[in-house]
């Protein structure tokens, strides 16, 4: 075999080629690095290929032959089959409403509600054929000078079982002690309610068979004075019950509300609760802030937990200043606002929407269930938000004088 001998001069020029391809692997790595962490960390809120809510649709909600329309809770099961409730104003009392569109998309249809329902405050729905809505008889309006119902007592409670294929409602039995059902939440087949009876003490029903609801023992238990705040059930029979007593208090089912423990987190609600949600046994998320009176010093705030509610933690927020300030309000009125709904498509997407302290509204939305960032919204009133699991989110959103709206935000 035949070998190649090379002189000085070449084997400095071989060294010098090897020099020069190090250099270059070198520096392509570099710019690999750099490339790669440009990429993650783009902004200082995380990934910047992280997922974006973006708005993807409004939808006029028509309620014609209502006079005064007030849309408060919504429900949807798709991003095409929702179905919203609230009160209509007629010759000074409220009555209940509720509309849907989950066999009319994008048209919004009105039920026709047994006699006597009075407005409704929250609504669940598992299918097409199967939903919960509560409330109450008739009230007076509010701002009306008067008591809650004409006769000066309290108003008899209300539950509705809807079907949305045909629209139609009717009355379960209740005992005629009950008065306001504040809260409703179904998983399966199985439903939780909470409210207050004739006494304006606070209880807990179980439905353990269709159209049957069974008041259940809360001997012992704290935070049941003015109803709660919400129910949240999800399938493994995990409830969780948010006490709305100036301490906070959690009650915890694990067999979808027959029976109730006490969990109390320690202080960690310093102002009020408006509402939870649970995507789990161990994820839940809780909302809330400025008092609807306009005490001033509560703070917009949203909280979670991942132990089932035993400890909880805020989330931070950031609420932009754009637009400016309504009426000259210094920039630190912003969040002296609320929250007054949250709801997650999974434990990664989640949505929460409310008021800031100067009336514009608000909307915190997560793709991975840990970074929180403001979403561009409208000029509107939102009081509800309902997430699918295809990781879009359906709010309700007043726009007075132009209507009730739908808004349908989806990750991109």
């Amino acid at each position: 075999m035949v070998q190649l001998q090379l002189g000085p001069s070449a084997r400095r020029l071989s060294s010098r080629i090897k020099a020069l391809v190090v250099v270059l692997a070198l520096f392509l790595v570099v710019a690999i690095l750099i490339t790669v962490t440009s990429s993650t960390n783009g902004s200082p809120h995380g990934p910047s290929n992280q997922q974006q809510w973006k708005l993807t649709g409004t939808n006029l909600i028509d309620t014609t032959g209502t006079s005064y329309e007030n849309l408060g809770a919504i429900d949807c099961l798709t991003p095409r089959e929702c179905v919203a409730t609230g009160n209509d104003q007629v010759g000074g009392l409220e009555y209940g409403i509720i509309t849907s569109n989950a066999t009319t998309y994008p048209k919004w249809t009105t039920a026709t509600l047994p006699p006597q329902v009075g407005p409704i405050s929250a609504i669940s729905c598992t299918s097409l054929s199967f939903c919960v809505a509560v409330g109450s008889s008739p009230v007076v309006s509010h701002g009306y000078a008067g008591t809650y119902y004409p006769h000066g007592q309290m108003p008899q409670g209300v539950i509705l079982s809807g079907n949305l294929i045909n629209g139609v409602w009717l009355n379960d039995k209740l005992s005629p002690d009950l008065s306001f059902i504040k809260s409703v939440s179904c998983s399966g087949s199985h439903c939780v309610a909470t409210g207050l009876n004739q006494n304006n003490s606070g209880i807990i029903l179980e439905e353990s068979e269709s159209n049957s609801w069974h008041e259940v023992s809360t001997k012992g238990l704290h935070g049941l004075d003015q109803g709660g705040v919400g129910v949240s059930c999800v399938s493994s029979g995990f409830c969780l019950f948010g006490g709305d007593t100036s301490d906070p208090y959690i009650l915890v089912s694990n067999n979808f509300g027959l029976t109730w423990s006490q969990e109390n987190p320690g202080g960690i609600w310093g102002d009020p609760v408006f509402t939870l949600t649970c995507q789990s046994s161990t994820m839940c998320l809780a909302v809330g802030g400025e008092s609807p009176e306009g005490v001033a010093g509560f703070t917009t705030f949203l909280l979670n937990s991942f132990d089932g509610g035993n400890s909880w933690s805020n989330v931070s927020l950031t609420i932009p200043s754009l637009p400016p300030p309504r009426n000259d309000l210094p920039l630190s009125s912003l969040n002296q606002g609320y929250l007054a709904s949250v709801s997650c498509s999974s434990s990664q997407a989640c949505m929460a929407v409310g008021q800031r302290g100067d009336g514009y509204p608000q909307i915190f939305a997560t793709s991975d269930g840990s970074n929180w960032e403001s979403v561009a919204v409208g000029d509107y009133y939102l009081p509800g938000v309902s997430c699918t699991t295809v990781n879009t989110c359906v709010i309700l959103a007043n726009n007075y004088p132009n209507g009730l709206l739908a808004v349908t935000y989806q990750l991109k």
